[in-house]
């Protein structure tokens, strides 16, 4: 038995009015994993009625292990996400890596927004061109404190501590979707 098997036991089930799932024997995860999916496709789908379900991608294969293509995806507690392109448009024939300027930079930002507030979420990762824009965005559109967005947008150089908690971080290879890695807080401690 695969020493992650007690981690990748519940599956992310078929709900295509909030998710669409690349491939469903990819989509197990922990019950953590799979109730914070859940629970944010509910939320954007609410948030975001006339835009297309979430793009779920690789989360962990059955009972967890190596995950072909895959450094991380082995506990079940991570998941590839889809970024909404302009117009609310989600890739739902797969990731196709996309400027900064196709982005739908609201309905990211609602997504990354959802998925830190519930709590879940130990961290993501993006490209540093999607972070920036996103920051920019925050900053100079929406007029968000510049202590708040550098606290989840940590700004390029800053240093960051892997035991940050609820932080987007850049990533190489993230200019298609957003890599969420869920941990309860208290297991941070």
């Amino acid at each position: 038995m695969s020493p992650f098997a007690h981690r990748a036991t519940a599956q992310l089930e078929r709900n295509d009015g909030l998710y669409v799932r690349w491939d469903a024997g990819n989509a197990w995860g922990t019950p953590l994993l799979v109730e914070t999916m859940s629970q944010v496709g509910t939320r954007m789908a609410w948030l975001l009625p006339r835009s297309e379900p979430l793009m779920v991608g690789d989360m962990s294969s059955r009972g967890g292990g190596p995950l072909f293509g895959h450094k991380t995806h082995d506990t079940g507690e991570d998941a590839d996400v889809g970024l909404y392109l302009k117009g609310g448009r989600q890739p739902l024939d797969g990731f196709v890596d996309v400027r900064p300027d196709e982005l739908d930079l609201d309905a990211n930002w609602l997504l990354i927004r959802e998925f830190l507030d519930t709590g879940n979420v130990h961290f993501i990762l993006l490209d540093q061109r999607h972070i920036e824009a996103l920051r920019k965005h925050l900053l100079e559109e929406r007029g968000y404190p510049r202590d708040y967005v550098d606290e989840v947008f940590p700004p390029r150089g800053a240093a960051i501590e892997w035991s940050a908690h609820g932080v987007v971080r850049h990533a190489p290879n993230h200019r298609s979707h957003l890599h969420v890695h869920v941990q309860r807080a208290a297991d941070l401690l």
